[in-house]
């Protein structure tokens, strides 16, 4: 068999989000002896150009809007995305491949396209989100989409969720056919994340004590993520651990800047700034969850990605995580066994599970270990790589 992928960026690939879980449902697929052809949508590319894996789609969804006025601004993109999505549509019609999966790609305008030009290939269709961050209303054409049923129930596309709520959503509350709707976990490669055992020569690497213990963060400054809350509580966890140090590591994005000024804010405020070391992101994050003791990721409600990656990186490097069971994230943490759960919003908990999990080392270790087997078990590439096949082929059949 052989799968045409529909991308975005994937040239000059970014180091989170979206476009790593394409990349990676890609990989698998290929281990599991999928052919494939990739076809991407670039930004700052000219004309369209092909290779023998990547056919590279020029982009104007970059055009810059800034300066329209929002009513208009939203309309041009709308009409940038269908222009893409016929250009995409043309690619993929020309190109000998069986069926089409859509990824990191904007699915509403492509599904349209895909059924209106006709194109006799089968079509899936790739969630990376749960079902409450689908329905707010910054998804309002995707909000709408959802409500006709255009997944999985018209247009005859298949629906791949991340996670288990989305796909029940679909079928029990909006109507999709349950043979049409797919749970395939988000791949995780347990090679690259990996528990390091050389937890010191990592510490004197990045320049870190290799006496005290470290609780870890990592991910965007945004209000979901609880990081306020998580700044709130490590006071606490100063005054029984003195020598704690708090590890920040995020990426700076400009939609961002203002929560990220009220989390140094709090910093200050609390006179932490001895005991906060801040770094920015790293294209090898795996070596950041283990300089970990602890990592502490307080969700107060679902974000873009649904279980977030993160989470699950972190657990297949088996470092004992803290965090909470809002959206998806339930589905693969589970409380005293391969992670401590606390409840959104309750500070004086999470402070007395990171003292916890610091002092209780055999604990520690234990929700370690119990978190990288379930990695291993439910979100390897193999593991992945063998449910796609299975949908392809069932689709081809």
């Amino acid at each position: 068999m052989k799968v045409g992928y529909v991308t975005r960026e994937m040239i000059d690939l970014p180091i989170e989000g979206n476009h790593v879980i394409s990349k990676r449902i890609i990989d698998c697929a290929v281990l599991a002896g999928v052919d494939h052809h990739i076809i991407t949508l670039e930004p700052f590319v000219e004309e369209t150009r092909s290779s023998k894996e990547y056919t590279v789609v020029n982009s104007k969804y970059y055009a810059d809007n800034t300066g329209e006025h929002a009513v208009v601004s939203a309309l041009s993109r709308v009409v940038n995305e269908f222009v893409s999505s016929v250009n995409v549509a043309n690619q993929v019609k020309s190109y000998p491949c069986d069926l089409v999966h859509v990824l990191n790609f904007t699915k509403e305008a492509y599904m349209i396209t895909h059924k209106f030009m006709r194109i006799k290939k089968p079509l899936i269709v790739h969630f990376y989100h749960s079902h409450q961050v689908l329905m707010d209303d910054v998804f309002l054409f995707r909000n709408l989409a959802l409500r006709l049923g255009l997944f999985g129930r018209l247009l005859d596309n298949t629906v791949l969720t991340v996670n288990r709520s989305l796909a029940e959503f679909l079928v029990s509350k909006l109507g999709s056919d349950p043979d049409r709707v797919h749970y395939v976990p988000c791949p995780i490669d347990n090679k690259v994340f990996r528990p390091i055992d050389d937890k010191m020569g990592l510490r004197e690497k990045y320049g870190l004590p290799k006496d005290k213990p470290i609780v870890t963060y990592v991910g965007s400054l945004n209000s979901a993520r609880g990081i306020i809350e998580l700044v709130t509580s490590f006071k606490s966890v100063l005054s029984q651990i003195p020598d704690a140090l708090f590890y920040l590591s995020y990426p700076k994005h400009a939609t961002e800047s203002s929560y990220e000024t009220l989390v140094f804010e709090r910093i200050k405020s609390l006179k932490l700034e001895k005991n906060v070391i801040v770094s920015g992101p790293s294209r090898n994050v795996a070596e950041v969850y283990n300089l970990a003791d602890v990592m502490v990721l307080p969700f107060s409600r679902p974000y873009w990605v649904d279980p977030p990656l993160v989470v699950l990186e972190a657990m297949s490097c088996g470092v004992p995580i803290i965090t909470n069971s809002v959206g998806a994230i339930g589905e693969v943490a589970k409380d005293n066994d391969n992670a401590v759960i606390v409840e959104p919003g309750n500070k004086e908990a999470l402070a007395n599970s990171i003292v916890e999990l610091i002092n209780d080392k055999s604990k520690a270790s234990r929700i370690g270990k119990n978190a990288r087997k379930t990695i291993i078990h439910n979100n390897s590439y193999d593991i992945v790589g063998e449910k796609l096949w299975k949908i392809y082929a069932s689709l081809l059949e």
